[in-house]
C-alpha cells in the first residue's frame, strides 16, 4: 500500500511541476506593442512590406510566435517570456512599420507571412503586391534569457527589393548581447548567473555546449515545461525562487531588450542607402516644369 502511494506522488510530481511552471509563466509576459521605429525618410512611393518569423523552433511549429525568452535561476527552472496578448513578434513588426511608412506619405501594403513560407514563396508575394518596393525583414534569432543579467542572442535580416524583385539593398543585424549592472567587463558572470551550466569537457564529443541565449539549446523550455525532481518542496522551492527572480529583475531588463529590439529595426530601415531609393516624391511619372523664360514677367514696379 505504502508502495502504490509511493508511486502515485511520484507520478505527480510532473503534472505539480508543469502546473507551477504555467502559473509562473503567466505573470512573464513582456510588452512589444509599443514599437515605433524612427524613419529619417518620407516618401510617396508604395512599399509592400513582409516580416517573416524564421525561427528554427517556430518554423517546426516547437514554439509560440509570440515566445521570446525565458525567466532563468540557477536551477532547473526555465519559465517562458511571452508577448503580452499573444501576439506573434513578425506581426507586431508588420504593424510597427506599415505605421511609420504610412506617417512619412508611402502607400504601405501588408505582405502576410507564416513560419513555414520560403523565401521564394515570400518574394512571390511581394512581387504580386504591385509595388515600387518591397521590404522583407526575416526574424532568424530572437531569444533573451533574463534574471539580475540577460543574455540574448540575434539575427536579423531585411532585403530591399525593386518592383521586379532585384535586391537592391540588404542589412543585418547578428550577434549576441548582455543586459544588467554586471555585465560590465566580463560577460562571463552574466551567463553564470543564468544557469547556462558549467562548459562540457573537451574530451566528451557527445556532450555539445548550449549556446548562449539559444532556446535551441535547451529541452523544454519552448512548451513552459519543466524537469521533475524528486522531491516535491525542491520543486516549490524552485517555483518561487523563479517568480521572486522575475519579480525583482526581469522588468527592467525586458524594457531595455523591448528597445534594443526597436534600435536594431531602426537601424536597418536607416541604413544609408535606402534613402537614396525611398524618398523619391514621384512614381516615375516626371512633369516637365515651364521654362524661366516661358514664364510671363511681372509687371514693373510690382515687386
Amino acid at each position: 500500500m505504502q508502495k502504490c502511494a509511493f508511486s502515485l506522488i511520484r507520478l505527480a510530481i510532473p503534472v505539480l511541476v508543469a502546473a507551477l511552471a504555467c502559473s509562473c509563466a503567466a505573470t512573464n509576459l513582456v510588452e512589444y506593442s509599443s514599437l515605433n521605429p524612427e524613419l529619417t525618410y518620407s516618401g510617396r512611393c508604395r512599399v509592400a512590406i513582409a516580416v517573416h518569423d524564421a525561427r528554427p523552433r517556430v518554423v517546426s511549429g516547437e514554439s509560440s510566435q509570440s515566445l521570446v525568452g525565458e525567466v532563468a535561476s540557477s536551477s532547473v527552472q526555465r519559465v517562458p517570456l511571452t508577448i503580452a496578448g499573444g501576439h506573434p513578434l513578425s506581426e507586431i513588426t508588420a504593424d510597427a512599420l506599415i505605421k511609420v511608412f504610412s506617417v512619412k506619405g508611402f502607400e504601405a501594403v501588408r505582405i502576410r507571412t507564416t513560419p513555414t513560407d520560403t523565401s521564394k514563396a515570400i518574394l512571390g508575394k511581394v512581387n504580386t503586391a504591385g509595388a515600387d518596393h518591397g521590404i522583407v525583414i526575416t526574424i532568424n534569432k530572437w531569444w533573451s534569457s533574463v534574471l539580475k543579467n540577460a543574455a540574448l542572442v540575434y539575427d536579423l535580416n531585411l532585403v530591399l527589393y525593386d518592383s521586379k524583385g532585384a535586391v537592391l539593398v540588404e542589412v543585418s543585424e547578428r550577434g549576441e548581447k548582455a543586459f544588467g549592472e554586471e555585465v560590465g567587463g566580463n560577460a562571463e558572470t552574466s551567463t553564470e548567473d543564468l544557469g547556462w551550466g558549467a562548459a562540457p569537457e573537451p574530451t566528451d564529443p557527445a556532450v555539445e555546449k548550449p549556446v548562449m541565449g539559444d532556446q535551441d539549446a535547451f529541452a523544454d523550455e519552448a512548451t513552459g515545461t519543466a524537469t521533475a525532481t524528486e522531491e516535491t518542496e525542491t520543486v516549490t522551492k524552485e517555483t518561487e525562487t523563479v517568480t521572486e527572480e522575475a519579480e525583482t529583475g526581469a522588468p527592467d531588463l525586458n524594457r531595455e531588450i523591448f528597445l534594443f529590439y526597436q534600435q536594431l529595426v531602426a537601424g536597418m530601415l536607416n541604413d544609408p542607402r535606402m534613402p537614396k531609393l525611398m524618398n523619391r516624391f514621384d512614381t516615375g511619372k516626371t512633369q516637365e516644369k515651364p521654362s524661366p523664360t516661358s514664364e510671363p514677367l511681372a509687371p514693373a514696379g510690382s515687386f
